[in-house]
């Protein structure tokens, strides 16, 4: 979560922070597994390679990620019509499910099998259910611990004139029963849904100036994309989306609105998406649902090593978050969930504020101090002038430090996940 000025200042004076240093992506990269995601779909995700938008949003971050896709023009997931090119019909598809202990398996169906009218109905050749439940099973033969993400996404510019029998008049509305009938397949599939149409909403009614959809009105375009790929990555990592510096071919501040929504569309549609631990507030307490053989929360990032019970007594200006470990030890973490006085949400600071990096220009030691409290345990990166990466790393601490000794003099941009992008003269 965000907090407003008055709030991180509390939330600075109350929090128990420590120095730190900065730790290198690339020397935890090498000890950390890989994230292993495998996507199913067609032209909607092939369009600006969604697969690839999601591995630079998720590496960005600090998590290693391995993908792999087969989304070929206008596959669906079980059509009756097409016969073994249908992903769940095609004996290739499950030799692939099978060649990798996939964690997360992305499927994407032809958004247009749910728009119709009645949400517990699916058209019958679409085989939806079955579809998706035998891809499913396919996964977790192989990987017991592994999840399937449903691909609630959009469906036209203009549902209306697209498929009037659906009477859907905008593409809010159709984003919206769209998701309303994933819910519906989730009954039977019991998996997790990512909200990318809630978060196309977002967009559409507050950025007019912003196009999500391509040149023919039901293709993504980079836009839309990058929103999509925003909204995966934090529906398989639970990290938030700002914690990714990857920002594509978009400028910063549009990166980082985009980012957001894909963030808030998750974090307000936690039960609806199923994506556990879900907690909520009970009285002064933070609970999870019962049933995990373990819990272990965290707050502020720190681990809370007493605390192993399914609820928390909550704290102003605190972040929390759960881990659990299900009885066929299968490990999974909630989403943070952070509190200043009233409310928990997301709010907007100016980037900049209250970093420091000194000396600059800097010959050897750049030293960064910083008083955002989102920024702790979070991401960040050097660019050359260009925009290719020099180091990533991770922020530890609220005053920390980098060797630029061995870099070549010249002009770099400091990334933080705040969005701040700050100029270092290297001499």
């Amino acid at each position: 979560m965000q907090f407003d000025k008055k709030s991180v200042k509390k939330y600075l004076a109350a929090a128990a922070l420590t120095l730190g240093s900065l730790f290198l992506q690339s020397r935890n990269a090498a000890a950390q597994e890989p994230v292993k995601v495998l996507f199913l779909g067609n032209s909607f995700i092939a369009a600006n390679n969604t697969p690839e938008l999601v591995k630079s949003f998720s590496e960005s971050a600090g998590i290693p990620m391995m993908v792999q896709a087969r989304m070929p023009g206008g596959c669906y997931v079980k059509y009756e019509p097409q016969g073994p090119f249908a992903h769940a019909n095609n004996d290739e598809v499950y030799e692939l499910i099978r060649s990798a202990k996939w964690d997360y398996l992305v499927i994407q169906d032809n958004q247009g099998f749910f728009i119709g009218p009645v949400v517990s109905e699916f058209a019958p050749v679409g085989h939806v259910i079955e579809g998706h439940m035998q891809l499913r099973d396919s996964l977790l033969k192989t990987n017991p611990c592994g999840k399937v993400i449903l691909f609630s996404g959009w469906v036209d510019a203009d549902p209306y004139a697209w498929a009037p029998e659906a009477g859907l008049y905008t593409a809010q509305e159709a984003n919206t029963r769209v998701f309303q009938r994933y819910q519906y397949l989730n009954e039977h599939v019991d998996q997790i849904i990512a909200p990318i149409g809630l978060a196309w909403n977002y967009v559409l009614d507050s950025m007019e100036s912003v196009n999500l959809f391509a040149g023919d009105n039901y293709h993504p375009s980079y836009e839309g994309s990058y929103l999509t790929a925003a909204t995966i990555f934090t529906t398989i990592t639970r990290q938030k989306t700002t914690d990714a510096l990857f920002e594509g071919t978009l400028s910063p501040g549009l990166a980082r609105k985009m980012k957001e929504y894909a963030y808030k569309a998750v974090l307000e549609n936690l039960e609806g998406i199923r994506l556990e631990p879900v907690l909520r507030i009970e009285g002064d307490m933070l609970v999870a649902e019962p049933g995990y053989a373990v819990y272990q929360w965290y707050r502020d990032g720190e681990l809370l090593p007493e605390e192993t019970a399914p609820g928390i007594h909550t704290a102003p200006f605190t972040c929390f978050q759960l881990k659990v470990r299900t009885t066929e030890d299968c490990e999974y973490t909630s989403l943070e969930y952070c509190f200043d006085e009233h409310t928990t949400g997301i709010s907007t600071v100016n980037p900049a504020e209250k970093i420091k990096c000194y000396p600059n220009p800097v010959t050897d030691m750049l030293t960064i101090e910083q008083e955002d409290s989102k920024l702790l345990h979070t991401a960040a990166m050097i660019t050359d002038i260009t925009g290719k990466v020099i180091e990533q790393f991770r922020v530890n601490g609220t005053t920390v430090q980098v060797s630029l000794q061995h870099y070549v003099p010249g002009i770099y941009i400091l990334k933080l996940a705040n969005g701040a992008n700050i100029k270092i003269v290297k001499q």
